[in-house]
């Protein structure tokens, strides 16, 4: 919430978590779920109802299937029942929404096309679906269920709309929409100047610089190869120098000791400072900037071992920690 000192420019190509874009698409997913209807509770238990009178006083199903019981078919009944209980009916087009995001589940069906906004004939493929699902894997008898279904098949049924399954549905399509990654290009302004800065941005910048270490690549052959070649210069300039100039730094192992803890703990510290100032998103680094760390071993080199090794120190130390550093020097 506060306003950019200065502007921002991206450095290279990246992509983002765009949160304001991944609302709107969680938004538009949404409004792709339509209405969820389901069949009438009510019709279906007097349905069931209907076909248990029909067994009581109408003798000639046991003709039709002499090797069914009265158990049996009661049985089955109820399984049709809680079946019908579950069904659900929608539109092709949520249909296709729940698809695409794998979330289309097995009781969910299409909308019969003689619904008409309050009855419906459900057509054949629904009631063999339904004698596939009764009789595959288990003992149900296939001629008892098929006569079952014909005596439910027989009606045209009531659906309501289940607004409380429509709802659900939909909260569950949000929270399954993927996250929206944007593009940003290299050289596009992520920040003007004087403009407040959001969380947007903060996520802007810090996909950016997860972009800037991966280019990187300090693990590739190339940049290693290059990091050894580098620091095996810096090495070969500083043993001559010494060896040249200060042959008592050489064989002096205690001083030498002290020489390299001093270089090894000004790097180190270096590179911690610089972590914490890119992984905070406060504002920290706007008020510090460039963190100088080279007086730090200048003095410390200058007090307990000579002027001239503390200059010659300064001076790679320098170079070194501005190729190394990524802050904005």
């Amino acid at each position: 919430d506060s306003f950019a000192k200065n502007y921002v420019v991206a450095q290279v190509d990246f992509e983002f978590p765009d949160d304001e874009g991944t609302v709107i698409l969680k938004q538009e997913s949404a409004r792709d779920i339509g209405a969820i209807y389901r069949i009438d509770p009510k019709a279906i238990e007097k349905r069931r109802f209907q076909f248990e009178n029909f067994l009581i006083h109408d003798q000639r199903w046991r003709s039709l299937l002499p090797k069914s019981t009265f158990e049996e078919l009661y049985q089955g009944a109820d399984q049709v029942k809680d079946i019908l209980l579950e069904v659900r009916f929608t539109d092709t087009r949520t249909l296709q929404r729940l698809d695409s995001l794998k979330l289309k589940k097995s009781e969910y069906y299409p909308l019969p096309s003689s619904f008409d906004g309050t009855t419906a004939t459900l057509p054949d493929s629904f009631w063999e679906e339904m004698q596939e699902e009764l009789t595959e894997g288990k003992n149900s008898d296939g001629p008892s269920i098929r006569y079952i279904l014909s005596y439910f098949q027989s009606t045209e049924w009531v659906l309501d709309k289940d607004t409380s399954a429509q709802r659900a549905l939909r909260r569950l399509v949000e929270a399954n929409v993927p996250e929206r990654l944007s593009q940003i290009k290299a050289g596009s302004r992520i920040l003007d100047q004087g403009d407040k800065v959001s969380q947007q941005h903060i996520a802007m910048v810090q996909a950016m610089k997860k972009a800037l270490a991966e280019n990187r690549k300090i693990w590739e052959p190339l940049p290693l190869i290059g990091s050894l070649i580098f620091a095996t210069i810096i090495t070969l300039i500083g043993g001559f120098y010494f060896r040249i100039s200060h042959k008592d730094l050489i064989y002096n192992t205690h001083k030498l000791a002290l020489y390299a803890t001093i270089i090894i703990l000004t790097l180190l510290i270096a590179k911690v400072t610089e972590y914490f100032l890119l992984q905070n998103v406060s504002g920290l680094l706007e008020v510090i900037r460039y963190p100088l760390f080279v007086p730090f071993a200048a003095i410390l080199l200058c007090v307990l071992l000579n002027e001239e090794i503390a200059l010659f120190s300064t001076c790679f130390l320098a170079v070194i920690l501005g190729l190394s550093l990524a802050v904005d020097h």
